[in-house]
């Protein structure tokens, strides 16, 4: 911006008071020091200003200065803040034509049931580009905590915690591979010590039981036994080997011998997070298991903002603790991104990789990520990871996704382009659209663009977006080819939402669990 963009402040001069022609108002001129004593001097015929008017004009001057001040000040700030948002500012250029917004549509909500493929790659199913619609509904428990759902194959796992004075958990088991879900059974456990809810990871899964806090389910029978760590809890298994933690300092490795899960070991920690595990968006691994074999470890619940990381060879309970605390005076909190084999910390000023004995296996700048890499196809690697924080494409992935915010203006008037661009990682090649400003997470936030879960389609036809706004959660699905943007009010609403098929998609809304599925899967749509 040039200079003369910036408005001047100035402060008010007073001006000396001029007598006109024969006038009495002015003060008689005071006579100079050569005068004679004896000679008569004429006395002013005017009272001299009031006090208070000298310092009334003080005040305005005082007040006329803090008013530009605020000004400049505001002015500063507003610029600041349209810098740091890619704002562009075009004073004297004419408004452009705006870009054409892509539309969004509404999904209608009346169930049509699922016709998909019920095939499960991890990767978005293209049909998603041709719509969005409801499958099925099923009531759930008004006298219960809203479910936990579970999709493992072609099974359903609703897991429904008791309130109050009952806090026995029933789970219902669904077939849902046909075009309605198919109960396979209901069970209701003994009652036990206390529930909690809302711990990471919510459950752990084995060839073929279910882990939730302390209670142990059979997949093939729903029986229900309580689990001999009591309320701890468990944060991953490796090859028959299962660590849970208090979530205070303490944490347990089990076995299971005919049957009965047994301890092997305890050992102490660094102070746990009461909430579990923490980990960052950018990758996201089903537990906390990084590493196979003999060289897989246990990422534990340690709270980070105050402490290193740690590690647990779930063989032996040896703890390792990751790097160095965190400074007192640290700017950001530690951020842990878990790979596949290893964990990558960063920190305030760089991003640190470490295998799974807690070696340094690199370090790197830390920058600003470009992208965010879509959920699916399996966990990256340390190398792949590398990368990535190089501004370099998500290569295990499908695609890289970018929302890009710019406010444009025009002879000070705004004009907002904000684009969502998506990079398929087979081709190399990238799509771009524009759409509203509901893609950014948080426009406080400077135009970052976070999501808590991202998928796309090999063949970056459709994406599918969860973002959190400042009105809460909202999903989208896009057609990229038909740069159209579905949502669902159902859908921005649910909550524990699971990926349960590739075109299916299963969450819990008001007093009911309900299934997402693309409207091109639905002949009874098309014609609407």
């Amino acid at each position: 911006m040039s200079n003369d963009d910036h408005p001047r402040a100035s402060s008010p001069v007073p001006q000396p008071l001029h007598a006109s022609n024969g006038g009495s108002q002015a003060p008689a001129p005071q006579p100079p020091q050569s005068f004679s004593q004896d000679r008569q001097v004429p006395q002013p015929t005017t009272q001299q200003p009031p006090r208070r008017t000298k310092l009334g004009r003080q005040a305005l001057v005082v007040l006329v200065t803090l008013v530009a001040v605020l000004v400049i000040g505001a002015l500063a700030g507003f610029l600041y803040e349209l810098s740091v948002r890619s704002t562009y500012i075009h004073v004297r250029h004419p408004d452009p034509t705006p870009e054409a917004t892509a539309p969004q549509i509404e999904a209608d909500p009346t169930p049509v049931g699922y016709q998909g493929t019920a095939t499960t790659t991890t990767e978005l199913s293209p049909a998603w580009s041709s719509g969005l619609a409801t499958a099925w509904t099923l009531p759930t428990d008004p006298d219960s905590l809203v479910p936990q759902l579970i999709a493992e194959g072609t099974t359903l796992f609703a897991v429904a915690h008791g309130v109050g004075a009952n806090t026995a958990t029933t789970v219902t088991a669904y077939d849902i591979s046909d075009n309605e879900p198919i109960t396979l059974w209901t069970t209701t456990g003994p009652a036990t010590e206390r529930v909690t809810v809302d711990r990471t990871p919510a459950y752990v899964s084995t060839d073929d039981q279910l882990l939730i806090d302390g209670i142990i389910v059979d997949k093939a029978s729903g029986q229900q036994t309580l689990a001999p760590w009591g309320t701890d809890l468990p944060v991953g298994v490796s090859e028959g080997n299962l660590v849970t933690c208090d979530t205070i300092t303490t944490c347990a490795g089990w076995t299971r011998d005919s049957g009965t899960w047994t301890q092997r070991w305890s050992s102490t920690t660094s102070l746990q997070r009461s909430s579990g595990l923490l980990l960052s968006t950018i990758t996201k691994l089903p537990t906390a298991v990084i590493g196979s074999g003999v060289s897989a470890a246990i990422i534990l619940p340690i709270d980070e903002s105050t402490f290193s990381p740690q590690i647990v060879d779930p063989r032996t309970g040896a703890v390792t603790t990751i790097g160095s605390p965190p400074a007192s005076d640290s700017s950001s909190r530690r951020v842990i991104v878990a790979a596949s084999d290893g964990l990558v910390v960063r920190r305030d000023k760089a991003d640190v990789a470490y295998d799974t004995t807690g070696q340094v296996v690199w370090a790197v700048e830390k920058k600003r990520l470009s992208g965010v890499p879509s959920y699916d196809r399996r966990p990256p690697t340390l190398s792949e990871l590398k990368e990535f924080f190089r501004n370099q494409p998500a290569s295990w992935t499908t695609a890289t996704v970018h929302v890009n915010y710019h406010n444009q203006y025009y002879a000070g008037r705004a004009h907002d382009d904000t684009t969502l661009s998506v990079t398929n990682t087979d081709s190399g090649t990238s799509r771009c659209l524009y759409v509203s400003g509901d893609f950014l997470s948080n426009k406080e936030d400077h135009g970052i663009f976070e999501a808590s879960d991202v998928r796309a389609a090999s063949d970056g036809s459709a994406v599918y977006l969860r973002v959190t706004q400042e009105r809460g959660l909202q999903s989208f699905f896009v057609d990229m080819n038909g740069e159209v943007v579905y949502t669902s009010h159902e859908l921005n609403q649910a909550t524990n939402l699971t990926w349960a098929f590739d075109d299916l998609l299963i969450g819990v809304t008001d007093g009911q669990i309900t299934a997402f599925t693309p409207k091109a899967s639905c002949p009874s749509l098309t014609e609407h």
